[in-house]
């Protein structure tokens, strides 16, 4: 698949531009705050995201390679398609998106246009539990509740719940009893 392109900036548009690569020209659709960094006839560097749907042919480009990786994890959710995906990047970089979904902040994401409150809901749920599944300590406790009985919702819940809290300096053990408390219903 298509990793990046290289090219020179024939014109620019309100949320697109037109880049010369060797003679063939590429229309990428760009979030404007990266838009707003490039000027025409400049040599530059996209990473982008090649989508085809049917007859519809897309590339979406990005300055920052960490901005296009995220933009490919939220076209991997659920209903969460290339348009509603890059609504999300012309209005937050990756960094600011991430804060918002670890504050939980609906309101806030279902302000982008075509989100809305039940997709900005599944937006978090999912990445929420994306972020607390992958390696390191939470995914150690995960898997210990997982062994002892419990479903994996039931562990997601419980690790939500003890991730707004200050776990810095916990380790797998003191997590655990936390996460085991949460879902005794002590907690």
């Amino acid at each position: 698949m298509i990793n990046y392109l290289r090219g020179k900036v024939v014109r620019k548009g309100n949320r697109e531009l037109l880049l010369d690569v060797n003679g063939f020209g590429f229309e990428i659709f760009v979030p404007s705050r990266d838009l707003s960094l490039i000027k025409e006839e400049e040599e530059i560097v996209f990473y982008v995201y090649f989508n085809y749907k049917g007859d519809n042919l897309e590339l979406f480009g990005f300055l920052d390679e960490n901005d296009r990786n995220f933009f490919e994890k939220l076209v991997s959710l659920t209903k969460i398609g290339t348009r509603v995906s890059f609504e999300i990047l012309d209005r937050f970089s990756w960094k600011e998106f991430m804060e918002i979904i670890e504050s939980e902040d609906v309101s806030l994401l279902s302000s982008i246009p075509k989100v809305g409150e039940k997709r900005a809901k599944r937006i978090v749920f999912e990445l929420k539990g994306e972020i607390l599944s992958g390696e390191g300590i939470f995914s150690e406790v995960k898997e210990a509740l997982l062994s002892l009985g419990y479903t994996e919702r039931e562990a997601n819940k419980a690790l939500l719940k003890i991730a707004k809290s200050e776990t810095k300096g916990k380790g797998v053990e003191m997590l655990l009893k936390e996460a085991l408390s949460v879902l005794k219903g002590d907690k």
